[in-house]
């Protein structure tokens, strides 16, 4: 069973031989160039790819909607994740803060330290004033700046925050467990029903 979803909408079909391919590569290169027939063909083992990237998009979606996890912004569930959010990024923060005073890297602790001061305040009023969509912007400089830690930066996707912030935005969302559909089942439960 593959699973995945977060980021942009995916082709199920395509990503599901791309994935057998590298499980394929990876049996060959462990030794098991025998199996790799069975992998790729599905008389071996069953497969697979379990998507819901469009439980994540609204297509009709335009202006602030598209700002990952802002949905309307201004009421008390927008603040609600706001909030939420902002303790997500603080929680990443403060772990990546941890790690670093344990292995005795300042440099790290110095980044994690300047993202923790750049956080919005708890209320996050003054944001809601600077216009909508303004946590997102400024949440996205948080972890833009985090991403300057050695180690954190990896690859070219992470090349500003914003592009993480949607995808944790998305780990938000499940993790909220609300936006319930016309049946009641929430978001985390409809995931779950693709799987």
């Amino acid at each position: 069973m593959f699973v995945h979803g977060i980021g942009g909408l995916r082709d199920a079909a395509e990503e599901r031989r791309e994935w057998l391919n590298a499980l394929a590569d990876g049996a060959r290169a462990a030794g098991h160039a025998d199996v790799v027939s069975g992998l790729t063909q599905g008389w071996l083992a069953e497969t697979r790819f379990a998507d819901y990237s469009d439980l994540f998009t609204d297509p009709d979606a335009q202006g602030t909607e598209a700002i990952p996890g802002a949905g309307a912004l201004g009421g008390p569930e927008d603040r609600q994740d706001t909030a939420f959010m902002t303790a997500f990024v603080r929680a990443l923060i403060d772990e990546v803060d941890h790690q670093a005073r344990e292995r005795g890297d300042r440099r790290t602790a110095a980044v994690a330290e300047d993202a923790l001061a750049q956080l919005p305040d708890e209320d996050g009023e003054d944001d809601q004033k600077q216009g909508v969509g303004e946590p997102f912007r400024v949440l996205g400089r948080v972890l833009t700046t985090l991403l300057q830690a050695p180690g954190l930066r990896g690859g070219a996707q992470w090349a500003s925050g914003l592009p993480l912030l949607s995808h944790l935005s998305q780990v938000g969302r499940y993790l909220r467990r609300r936006e319930a559909d016309g049946d009641k089942r929430t978001l985390d439960a409809r995931i779950r029903d693709r799987c």
